[in-house]
C-alpha cells in the first residue's frame, strides 16, 4: 500500500494512502443505471430535455438550463429514462435527478461533430463548443453573462494549469500527462487559441521529474515545481505563491487580474469536446482509503453510483465505515453508496469501520489550533459557534463567512473532535439558498 506524507500548511502532517505513479488508469466498467442531479452546488439548475420512457444515447445532451449558468447535463450510457424523481443528496439536499438505465449497447450519439482544424475556427466557436459540452475551461460564478453564454470572450493574460489539485500528491494529473501527452499539448494550442494571453503557467509537485522531462521542451509553457502541501493548490494561496499577491476576500476573484486556473483534466476535457466531439461523461477520479487494497485513479463515468465502483475494487461494503466524497482533508461523508460521481468529484475516500471517529464532537475549549492552522487567518473557533447555532448572517458579516476556503484544517487539528468545515459549508449552502429564493 503506497503511503505518502503530505505536510499542511500549518505545519502538520497527513498521512495518505496514494495510487502509485507507474500505475496506468483505470476504466470503471459501465453502470447499469446511472443518476444525473439537475441543480449544482450552487443551487443552479438544469431543464430536463427528456421524458420518462424515452430511449437516449451516449453523449446526447438530456438537460440544459437556459440562463447558462450550469453545464448542460449529457448522457454518460445509452437506454432508458426509467424516472424523473427528487434523490437525496449530501451536498445538495433533495433534487432533481434523471436516472437512466443502461442497455448495455452503448451506442453513442453526439449532439456535435469534431472540429478537425480548430485552429482555423474563430475563438467564440471553440468556446462556445466546450461550453456545450458541459465542460467550465473557466468557472461560471466567476464570468459576467456575456461571456458564460460563450457571446463573449473573456479577457485573459495569463493561464495557470494546477497539477497538484489542492495540495496532494497529484499523481492523478501526472498519469494523464505522461498517457495523453498528445492531446495534453493539443489543449495549450486551444487555450492560447482561444485567449490572448502574455504566459501560461504549469505548477507540478517538484518530486514529480517525469512531468518536467516530457514538458521541458514545450516553450509555451513556464514550468513551476513547488514543494506540495496542502491546501497550497487552492487559487487563493497559489495565486499569492506565484503572482506575491493576495485576492480580496470574500468577493475577489483571480480573474480580477486577468488570471485563470484550471486543470490538467479539465484541459483534456476541452480537448475532446473540440477535437473528438465527445461531451463531458466521465471522470478522472482518485479512489483510495484504508479499505481498499490498492489505491488507483480511474476513469468513471458520471452518474455512476458508488456501489459499482465498490464491485470494481472488490471491497465487501460490510467492510466500510464511510465514504467520503472530496479528499480526506475536505470531503463530505456519504448517507447511501447508491451516491453517483458528479461532474466535481476528483476523489473517493474508502474508509474502514475501525478507522471512524464516533467520538461526539465538544463543546469548543478555545485552544486557538484552529486559528494557528487557517492558511485564510480566519477564526474558525467562532465562525463554528455562529454556524452551528444558526447565526448565518452574523459569520458572514462579523467573521467573513466566504473567506474560508473549506481546506478543513480547522478540523483536523480540533482537540474537540467539531466538524468546523461542515458548519461552515452548512452555512454558505444554507445563504446561498436564500439569496436564491429572494431573485424570485
Amino acid at each position: 500500500m503506497p503511503l505518502e506524507i503530505i505536510r499542511t500548511w500549518g505545519g502538520h502532517k497527513v498521512q495518505i494512502q496514494i495510487p502509485p505513479v507507474e500505475e496506468t488508469i483505470k476504466p470503471s466498467p459501465s453502470p447499469s443505471q446511472v443518476i444525473l442531479p439537475l441543480v449544482d452546488n450552487k443551487g443552479y439548475r438544469c431543464r430536463p430535455l427528456v421524458n420518462v420512457g424515452e430511449t437516449v444515447y451516449i453523449g446526447e445532451t438530456i438537460a440544459r438550463d437556459d440562463n447558462c449558468q450550469m453545464a448542460p447535463v449529457h448522457s454518460p450510457v445509452s437506454g432508458k429514462v426509467t424516472d424523473i424523481k427528487n434523490t437525496r443528496f449530501t451536498e445538495m439536499g433533495l433534487v432533481p435527478c434523471i436516472i437512466i438505465k443502461s442497455d448495455g449497447k452503448d451506442s453513442y450519439k453526439s449532439d456535435f461533430d469534431p472540429i478537425e482544424d480548430f485552429m482555423e475556427q474563430e475563438p467564440l466557436t471553440i468556446i462556445k463548443r466546450i461550453q456545450d459540452a458541459g465542460v467550465k475551461l473557466i468557472p461560471y460564478d466567476t464570468l459576467p453573462d456575456a461571456e458564460r453564454r460563450g457571446s463573449k470572450i473573456t479577457p485573459v493574460k495569463k493561464f495557470v494549469i494546477n497539477a497538484i489539485g489542492h495540495g496532494f500528491s497529484g499523481t492523478r494529473s501526472l498519469r494523464l500527462i505522461i498517457e495523453r501527452k498528445e492531446d495534453f499539448i493539443t489543449g495549450i494550442q486551444l487555450i492560447k487559441k482561444i485567449y490572448s494571453l502574455e504566459k501560461i503557467y504549469m505548477v507540478i509537485n517538484e518530486k514529480h521529474q517525469e512531468n518536467y522531462n516530457i514538458l521541458k521542451d514545450f516553450d509555451s509553457l513556464e514550468i513551476v515545481p513547488i514543494q506540495v502541501k496542502y491546501p497550497m493548490g487552492h487559487p487563493h494561496l497559489l495565486f499569492k505563491r506565484l503572482f506575491n499577491k493576495e485576492i480580496p476576500s470574500p468577493n475577489g476573484k483571480a480573474l480580477d487580474f486577468g488570471v485563470v486556473f484550471t486543470s490538467v483534466d479539465t484541459v483534456i476535457y476541452a480537448v475532446d469536446a473540440v477535437v473528438r466531439g465527445k461531451p463531458l461523461i466521465e471522470k478522472y477520479v482518485t479512489v483510495t482509503g484504508s479499505a481498499i487494497n490498492e489505491a488507483q485513479n480511474m476513469m468513471i463515468r458520471i452518474g455512476t453510483p458508488v456501489e459499482t465502483i465498490i464491485d470494481n475494487i472488490n471491497i465487501q461494503s460490510s467492510d466500510i465505515g464511510k465514504i467520503v466524497f472530496g479528499n480526506p482533508m475536505d470531503g463530505t461523508a456519504q448517507i447511501t453508496i447508491e451516491h453517483p460521481v458528479l461532474k466535481n468529484t476528483r476523489w473517493i475516500w474508502f474508509q474502514l469501520e475501525e478507522d471512524v471517529v464516533k467520538e461526539p464532537y465538544r463543546a469548543c475549549i478555545n485552544c486557538g489550533d484552529c486559528i494557528d492552522a487557517c492558511p485564510m487567518r480566519l477564526m474558525p473557533n467562532l465562525l463554528g459557534r455562529y454556524c452551528e447555532f444558526y447565526r448565518f448572517e452574523d459569520a458572514a458579516d462579523l467573521y467573513d463567512l466566504f473567506t474560508c476556503i473549506e481546506c478543513g484544517l480547522c478540523a483536523y487539528v480540533c482537540p474537540s473532535r467539531r466538524p468546523l468545515v461542515h458548519l461552515i459549508q452548512h452555512a454558505k449552502y444554507e445563504l446561498l439558498m436564500r439569496e436564491k429564493e429572494n431573485e424570485y
